[in-house]
């Protein structure tokens, strides 16, 4: 009976958060957006809620006119939460206009920061992670576990699932499950462990029939000899029928992992500044390029002529509640990306304030801990942000670094990894390149405890080529 009532109470917790779907999912979404996303985003909420309209300069710093008094107490309400959100909203457009020293905003400065960057394609297929109920566990998992896709989208032959999910305690059936989930992201089939698999996922969003599913699954190989007659003698169908289906399967994409490969020459605005006063460090937002937005004041005077039509006063509060829920998302992130800010800068107390140039050991459950969310949090927060310090425009998530174990147990962090295999390569005979492997035994030697995959990765990353391309004849 106890059992009973525990997994009675379990069930209702979960329906509990399944409540909070909806505006958390907002919430999560709206945090890791780029500042250009958010642009978009605000630009969308425009349109879409008619209580918000663009607010022209002049307007930012007028004042709210009185509102006449009603009989009605939830037109009354409505008003008054009208009156409220009005006084956010001049205030929030307020703050964005000035910086910290109170000093007026000009427009030239922002887009001289505007940089030439690299679009993460990656980055963005895994911000559809963000959508599932993952734990901290197996968002973790979920990341790494598309990292192991090669670049056109499959996994290595014979990957262990059961050991990979293993390594981050997450169990197999459940491993799977977020496998599915993926293999459904857009664009689908990325992480397939065989071409059959990926375009049995893309069949879900087109026309999927138990025939060309068979067909996929089984006979896939004769599909591709053109063995039609035995095809269509096995499914007992015409040939004419198998050219059907070879139209569909063509519209399919064979190589799902090329398109999620970075391009150049794209741009981004960095958050947030960093300026150093005296001997410490101000952090400026940068919500200067962002729509400034305020109450409509047309939908105010409407509120008041509607006051005995319920199912109108209903959805102008349904309206009001969606602007305010939007607001208070828009300060949670300005706050959140300023307290992790903060907390990078403390941890990385060398690199900012003695200019080392040398980043510590540092991973999102420090910092998660320390402003007591979770890391899945922090990987939103610096998610396809930038922040303009005096050293550079710098990617937030470069100031996180993986660490290596030295054979005295002391810790080597990503940037001091990616410096010595720069330097092995760099002093290597250029008629006979390092292959990853003898890069591999290099690093032991040294003492080093890494994996060749993670050397190939990093080297990927850096953009230095394979052994191959690096000869010179």
């Amino acid at each position: 009976m106890k059992k009973l009532k525990q997994k009675s109470g379990q069930i209702q917790s979960q329906n509990q958060k399944m409540f909070l779907k909806p505006k958390m999912l907002k919430a999560l979404e709206i945090l890791s957006l780029s500042l250009n996303q958010l642009q978009d985003q605000i630009s969308t909420e425009l349109i879409e809620n008619p209580m918000l309209e663009l607010a022209e300069p002049e307007d930012i710093q007028s004042d709210i006119e009185e509102i006449v008094n009603s009989e009605n107490d939830e037109v009354q309400k409505t008003l008054d939460e009208y009156e409220q959100l009005s006084e956010i909203l001049d205030s929030y457009n307020e703050y964005s206009v000035q910086n910290s020293f109170g000093e007026k905003y000009d427009k030239a400065s922002v887009f001289e920061k505007v940089i030439e960057s690299e679009i993460n394609k990656k980055q963005e297929f895994c911000s559809q992670l963000y959508k599932l109920y993952l734990t901290d566990n197996e968002f973790e998992f979920a990341v790494d576990f598309i990292d192991e896709a090669d670049e056109y989208g499959f996994l290595v032959k014979n990957f262990k699932m059961e050991q990979f999910a293993k390594n981050y305690k997450v169990k197999l059936v459940r491993a799977e499950e977020i496998h599915q989930q993926i293999l459904r992201f857009h664009p689908a089939g990325i992480t397939a462990k065989n071409i059959e698999e990926c375009l049995l996922a893309q069949l879900d969003f087109t026309d999927k029939t138990e025939l060309l599913t068979n067909i996929i699954q089984n006979d896939f190989n004769a599909l591709l000899h053109r063995k039609y007659k035995k095809i269509a003698s096995k499914h007992k169908i015409t040939e004419e029928k198998i050219l059907q289906l070879i139209k569909v399967i063509s519209q399919l994409d064979p190589k799902p992992g090329l398109r999620i490969h970075n391009e150049k020459n794209n741009y981004v605005l960095p958050d947030i500044t960093l300026k150093k006063i005296g001997s410490d460090y101000e952090i400026i937002h940068n919500n200067q390029s962002l729509p400034k937005v305020r109450l409509s004041r047309y939908y105010r005077s409407i509120i008041k002529q509607v006051h005995q039509d319920e199912k109108m006063l209903a959805y102008f509060q349904d309206r009001l509640n969606a602007a305010k829920h939007l607001m208070k998302m828009l300060h949670s992130r300005g706050k959140t990306l300023e307290k992790v800010m903060r907390s990078i800068i403390n941890h990385q107390h060398d690199y900012f304030y003695n200019n080392s140039g040398v980043l510590k050991p540092l991973i999102y459950a420090t910092i998660a801990s320390e402003l007591e969310v979770t890391p899945s949090t922090i990987s939103r927060t610096v998610s396809n942000k930038y922040v303009d310090t005096p050293f550079g425009v710098k990617c937030l998530k470069d100031y996180f670094t993986t660490v290596a174990t030295k054979n005295d147990d002391s810790q080597l962090s990503r940037r001091s990894l990616e410096n010595k295999i720069q330097k092995i390569i760099d002093l290597e005979d250029k008629s006979k390149p390092l292959t990853d492997l003898e890069i591999f035994a290099i690093m032991q030697k040294k003492g080093v405890v890494i994996s060749r995959r993670l050397i190939a990765k990093y080297r990927d990353e850096k953009g230095i080529l394979n052994s191959f391309n690096r000869k010179i004849k």
